[in-house]
């Protein structure tokens, strides 16, 4: 009869070393799942901050500025034109010449030079198009009629 030193050499069967490594594989995995279970078990602790703060709000974004349709034409050039839009203009052009959405729109009017426009206001292009010029007012205008060149 032979040993099993010599027939499955000085490892012994092929099953042997994988077993013995296997064994404390199993443990070791076995001992983190508990010590993890352990660990998601436990309750949170609670905050040493003030339970009355309120959460900051979030920032408000600014829709579109919306105008309200005016019944009657009656704004002059150069005049403020934010509530109605080009509704309110005699021009039917409401120009935003500032960063104040609810503030900044003046009535203008089409131009081909500076000459079309009132004193100290210039006139720029808008769009590629013939007719995309418009007259803008100064900067810092608080809105008020136009003193014609």
């Amino acid at each position: 009869m032979t040993s099993s030193r010599t027939r499955h050499g000085v490892w012994g069967p092929f099953w042997q070393p994988v077993m013995t490594v296997r064994v404390p594989l199993l443990r070791l995995g076995l001992g983190l799942v508990l010590t993890w279970g352990a660990g998601c078990s436990e309750q949170p602790v609670p905050s040493t901050e003030s339970q009355t703060e309120a959460p900051t709000p979030a920032p408000i974004v600014q829709p579109d500025h919306q105008f309200v349709p005016a019944k009657q034409r009656t704004k002059a050039l150069g005049e403020r034109c934010a509530a109605g839009g080009e509704s309110e203009c005699l021009s039917r052009l409401c120009l935003r010449a500032g960063p104040r959405l609810d503030t900044d729109y003046f009535c203008s009017q089409q131009c081909s030079s500076e000459n079309d426009c009132p004193k100290t206001w210039g006139c720029i292009q808008i769009h590629p198009s013939a007719g995309g010029q418009v007259c803008v007012p100064p900067e810092g205008w608080t809105g008020a009629v136009a003193e014609p060149r």
